[in-house]
């Protein structure tokens, strides 16, 4: 049991180690380019920082634009704790939008229902979407690895087709959705929820794999 976590304590400071060299590493790319640019590498780091966290909106829209990002990079990290190779993350995210989008647009069921109707939708579709790649592994040995790549770019033109076709505003005058249902959004508070989910994902992705030593 010691030994357990000893090398989880090792693991996770080498992990810590490796993403400060890559932070560091890529701000020193960004000043260089910056640099070569011209421009001023702290006048715009403090634009980016203002930016992102100059006031309670900026840091209420970093959080709304990063919370899908770091939810999707933590489901790809669940599939490798099964060593499974999932690239498809980006797809599966897509087709859950288009999903959500079309329950929270198209559908009109009980307020206090469509929220999670919504959210239900978007996590079906993006299941659903992983699971043409599960089928073609199983029953065609197709390696995942390349299966979900390519099913990315197919998602990407399925929501194209959406926003000019089936999902496209009433108006008809931009490749874009109507407005999301009041009662199917998910308001910027909802922060917490998604820390709560990055906090559970990020403990399951260090557990060990079942029969680990």
């Amino acid at each position: 049991m010691a030994t357990a976590a000893a090398v989880s304590v090792r693991n996770l400071l080498r992990d810590a180690a490796l993403l400060l060299l890559f932070v560091a590493l890529g701000l020193a790319s960004l000043s260089l380019v910056v640099r070569v640019a011209g421009g001023s590498p702290p006048v715009v780091a403090r634009a980016l920082a203002e930016g992102a966290f100059g006031s309670a909106y900026n840091l209420s829209e970093t959080l709304v634009q990063t919370a899908p990002l770091l939810l999707t990079g933590l489901a790809v990290t669940l599939a490798f704790r099964c060593r499974l190779f999932n690239i498809g993350a980006e797809g599966q995210l897509l087709m859950g939008a288009v999903a959500a989008a079309w329950a929270g647009t198209r559908l009109a069921p009980a307020a206090v229902l469509h929220l999670p109707l919504a959210l239900l939708a978007g996590a079906a579709a993006g299941a659903a979407w992983a699971g043409i790649a599960a089928l073609l592994k199983i029953y065609r040995g197709v390696q995942e690895v390349l299966s979900t790549l390519l099913l990315n770019f197919v998602a990407l033109q399925m929501v194209a087709w959406m926003v000019r076709g089936p999902l496209q505003e009433a108006a008809r005058d931009f490749p874009q959705s109507d407005t999301i249902a009041v009662p199917a959004r998910v308001w910027s508070c909802c922060s917490r929820p998604h820390a709560c989910m990055r906090v559970s994902s990020w403990r399951f992705s260090w557990s060990p794999p079942s029969g680990s030593t």
